[in-house]
């Protein structure tokens, strides 16, 4: 599974989120993780579904 993506998606939420605990920003990232896994399955299904 490729994670790059994940980066992308919390490096510009770090700054915004600076004064929150570690564990809040942690579980953050987990949501907003999950939300964009979410989001691409259905599309990665697809893709897999034409080859």
């Amino acid at each position: 599974m490729d994670f790059n993506i994940n980066e992308k998606i919390i490096v510009p939420c770090a700054t915004e989120v600076n004064e929150l605990s570690s564990r809040q920003v942690l579980a953050l990232a987990e949501q907003s993780a999950r939300e964009v896994l979410l989001a691409i399955a259905p599309i990665k299904a697809e893709q897999q579904l034409r080859h």
